[in-house]
């Protein structure tokens, strides 16, 4: 999804700490899983860094960003980064674009003081380490699911029968995960398989235990309807044998 100019505000809003308690929410959970704004926010860092180096953020907005994320450990980081920029004893031309200017500053940190220049690529090489590590620990978006509970047909008492349990199927929604509640008559089993009664292709069992089956139905096969699940029981030695009864839902 391509970012607009609202979406870029709010992550200079999130950078300056001036965003409300709804939208820091809402932009942190973002973050997680959209990487072109994860991205926008890497570049935000820079360009905030080279305001405030240059004197151009409000007194506020040095105060928040030097007490918070130049207080943090990769804004400390940062927080050398500006500190050298700012030992250079010319000051750069404000004509030419970002990485002309970024040039000029490292000739002249060069020539007046190496040891910047030395703390700059340190600082540089850590936070590129530190940005492969946190989208590392990221990683792809987790698939989005719904639960559900269903209990087994044949676990009611004689002349009740149990409603279909119901359920709406968002079009985000990847997965519905069903654990399927074992009748106390089930038998002895070191696995299980599951079936679908009809309109199903692709049934997954998560895990089990000693009371229930964890179900994965892909969100893509269901459309609107009844369906009915049949639960096998798996032996130690291979051989199968059917959980009385059947597993019930509608999708609406």
């Amino acid at each position: 999804m391509a970012l607009n100019n609202s979406d870029q505000e709010r992550i200079r809003g999130y950078l300056l700490g001036q965003l409300n308690d709804e939208d820091l929410q809402t932009i942190e959970e973002r973050l997680m899983t959209e990487n072109e704004l994860f991205e926008e926010l890497e570049v935000s860092k820079g360009g905030i860094i080279e305001e405030y180096c240059a004197g151009e953020l409000t007194a506020t907005e040095r105060e928040w960003l030097e007490q918070h994320f130049l207080a943090s450990p990769e804004g400390k980081l940062n927080r050398r980064f500006a500190l050298a920029l700012k030992q250079s004893k010319r000051k750069s031309p404000k004509q030419g674009t970002f990485f002309e200017r970024l040039k000029t500053r490292f000739s002249d940190l060069w020539n007046s003081q190496p040891w910047a220049v030395a703390a700059i690529a340190s600082a540089a090489v850590v936070l590129v380490v530190a940005g492969i590590v946190l989208r590392t620990t990221i990683g792809p978006s987790q698939p989005t699911f719904l639960s559900l509970t269903l209990t087994n047909s044949s676990a009611t008492r004689t002349g009740e029968s149990e409603p279909a349990a119901k359920v709406s199927l968002p079009r985000n929604v990847d997965e519905l995960r069903i654990t399927l509640v074992l009748p106390e008559s089930s038998p002895l089993a070191s696995s299980y398989r599951v079936e679908a009664v009809d309109g199903i292709n692709t049934l997954s069992v998560a895990r089990s235990n000693s009371s229930s089956v964890s179900v994965i139905v892909p969100a893509a096969q269901l459309r609107r309807g009844q369906y009915a699940l049949r639960l096998y029981a798996i032996r130690p030695d291979g051989t199968e044998e059917r959980v009385s009864g059947n597993y019930f839902f509608t999708v609406e």
